[in-house]
């Protein structure tokens, strides 16, 4: 049986998509032939349909976060024009939103969760003829009924899940440069080393996926998969993807000890914390293993709106984090957000104030987005955001967006001010640390050089949004979208 799954970017970003790969990996154990489609953002939903076709599979899956669901929901229409291939939707937003997911007639199945065994128990059954009832998380349809099974338990060993199949893409685009997040590196690959995440902002609904407890992969597990990607890709970076990573001591000093055991002197990493799950002792322990780089979520600089974020944190505790990571050698990235109900200008002004005082090393500014599944996305419907429908066309990823999806106690163009104000403020801390790295300084000429078709779209942001990082981005896209098509040729 061939499964063709589908990742359909609306923004390029050279990470593997670790979801659909994972899932990849499951079934390949499981005997499917699999393979995975990653095109272009600008590649169009008929011509990704009739790439789709000419493989000529079994079983369709299309892994969609809400920014992506009208695009996927487009692929599968043209789909459905030419063949009844089974089409199955997966990923957060038909996990949050089964029912009107599986209203949309081009679709045949959802799958609700953590999608390996789901996924793969449902191609078994389509394999075989079966009935749909005893596989566990999934939507189908029945005589024009929606029915829904009993919901699938989150996989308890995480070990026990293949390594993402990444030798289904070209893998040399995925592993280039430039960076993470400020860090020039040569070849770096995303790993995910935990599931789940027990905290409880408002703006993030990764719970309804992978659950409130954090399940751990095995140091041990983790060090083989880093092994793989050494051997077999060269790979001198990892970004650890995982929501806390810094959420028990113990687990990160065993891990920081076995990879200091490999040796591997080349090697550096980066891992996502929360400012108050760190100390001095454990970043110094990451910093001897090769860590590199620590990412906090800060989000704001005025405790009112920390509180209504439900992020359990204080500004104190944010400089404190900042200065001991300092102390133990590591870069320090953060992110805020702008435009959070109840957010005042004199919110944001305090934010101003308490980014001067961290000094961070990169910093990025996303507007709230009311994501289904979050706290902020029931606010925004109790405000009457959604009042004139929802349409998720628009709904780019944070930091890609050129203006709100939401706006409650500032208006657009006061949010738009915002943002580009402190992310102007913040670009030369972007780039400092890049600029000390002559492979950047190289690797930036090539970008512009390949990239320069994009100075155009770059321009017209910045005179659109007054962010003047829009116009680097935009090179950077060109570039990456140009050798991407190289790599798949």
């Amino acid at each position: 049986m061939k499964v063709i799954l589908v990742n359909p970017r609306i923004y390029d970003v050279p990470n593997h998509p670790l979801g659909i790969l994972y899932i990849a990996g499951y079934l390949e154990k499981n005997g499917f032939e699999v393979e995975v489609i990653d095109p272009n953002f600008d590649e169009s939903a008929i011509e990704i349909a009739k790439k789709i076709i000419s493989l000529n599979p079994d079983v369709v899956g299309i892994s969609t976060r809400t920014p992506q669901f009208d695009h996927a929901k487009n692929i599968a229409s043209h789909l459905k024009l030419s063949s009844d291939i089974p089409i199955v939707f997966g990923g957060p937003h038909p996990t949050v939103l089964p029912q009107e997911v599986l209203k949309e007639n081009c679709i045949d199945f959802v799958a609700i969760g953590e999608g390996e065994i789901t996924f793969s128990e449902l191609c078994e059954a389509l394999k075989e003829n079966k009935g749909f009832k005893d596989v566990n998380g999934i939507g189908y349809k029945k005589n024009g009924e929606l029915i829904f099974t009993e919901s699938r338990e989150l996989i308890p060993d995480l070990d026990s899940i293949p390594f993402p199949a990444r030798h289904l893409l070209p893998s040399k685009w995925y592993f280039a440069p430039p960076r993470i997040r400020g860090i020039w590196t040569k070849s770096t690959a995303t790993i995910m080393a935990s599931r789940g995440c027990p905290y409880r902002c408002i703006f993030c609904g990764s719970h309804r996926i992978f659950g409130r407890k954090t399940r751990f992969r095995s140091p041990e597990n983790i060090i083989e998969e880093l092994k793989h990607l050494r051997n077999k890709y060269h790979i001198d970076a990892v970004w650890f993807a995982d929501d806390t990573f810094t959420l028990h001591p113990a687990w990160v000093t065993k891990l920081c000890s076995l990879i200091k055991q490999q040796g591997w002197n080349d090697f550096k990493w980066v891992a996502q914390a929360r400012v108050n799950t760190v100390s001095y002792e454990l970043l110094k322990t990451m910093k001897s293993a090769g860590c590199v780089q620590i990412d906090f979520g800060v989000e704001s600089g005025s405790p009112k709106v920390l509180k209504i974020l439900k992020k359990d944190i204080t500004p104190e505790k944010v400089i404190e984090a900042f200065n001991i990571a300092k102390k133990a050698g590591l870069l320090r990235y953060t992110s805020f957000i702008i435009g959070t109900p109840g957010e005042k200008e004199e919110d944001l002004r305090l934010t101003f104030k308490l980014l001067k005082k961290i000094k961070p090393d990169y910093v990025d500014f996303y507007f709230m987005t009311p994501y289904p599944g979050t706290e902020v996305y029931q606010i925004a419907k109790e405000l009457g955001v959604f009042e004139k429908g929802v349409s998720f066309n628009k709904w780019l990823l944070g930091k890609h967006s050129d203006k709100p999806v939401m706006c409650t106690d500032l208006s657009e163009k006061k949010i738009i001010e915002w943002r580009s104000k402190l992310y102007n403020a913040s670009f030369i801390r972007n780039y400092k640390t890049l600029m000390r790295n002559p492979s950047f300084i190289f690797g930036g000429l090539m970008i512009a050089f390949k990239g320069i078709g994009g100075l155009r779209k770059g321009l017209g942001r910045f005179f659109k949004t007054g962010k003047i990082d829009s116009i680097f981005v935009e090179l950077l896209v060109n570039y990456r979208m140009k050798t991407k098509k190289q790599f798949y040729k």
